[in-house]
């Protein structure tokens, strides 16, 4: 009986160790994650975009270890912007499609980060010199701007 309470301690010590160091691992991690978010934003906006493509990668990847979708959808679209203006359009289509698909399946068809896929794809068209899918895409992401009632987005629709 007291071996069984022992083990039972040992167990118990041994769960909340790894507990913390979850804990301790998830906050340097999402800081990691952070950092590299920021800086392959500031890689972007230099026009390094392979560079910048390599951090924001890996940013979110981290978040998507932790299901942390909001972060995720957030770098994803910065991705594939990157795409865009790095003159990789049609990978860009591809890409953002696939975080609409993932988008609507972790929220709904009617948020914020699918307005600004919406939006990031009707670009991509329009550089595409397809103004027909970029007119329907830019009116996707204003629609969902005006149902979520979020005026201060209403302008960055294109």
């Amino acid at each position: 009986m007291k071996k069984l309470k022992i083990l039972n301690l040992i167990v118990f010590i041994f769960s909340i160790n790894s507990l913390l160091l979850y804990s301790q691992n998830f906050d340097k991690d999402i800081e990691l994650a952070t950092n590299y978010y920021q800086r392959g934003v500031a890689l972007k906006n230099r026009q390094a975009s392979d560079s910048a493509e390599f951090f924001l990668s890996k940013a979110a990847d981290i978040f998507k270890t932790y299901e942390d979708w909001d972060n995720y959808l957030i770098i994803n679209n910065e991705r594939g912007s990157n795409f865009i203006h790095s003159g990789k359009i049609d990978p860009s289509i591809n890409f953002i499609n696939e975080q609409i698909v993932f988008c609507i399946e972790k929220f709904s068809d009617s948020n914020e980060y699918l307005a600004n896929f919406y939006n990031n794809l009707g670009l991509a068209y329009f550089f595409k010199g397809q103004t027909d899918n970029a007119l329907e895409m830019y009116d996707k992401s204003l629609g969902i701007r005006i149902a979520l009632n979020d005026r201060e987005s209403l302008f960055t629709s294109n």
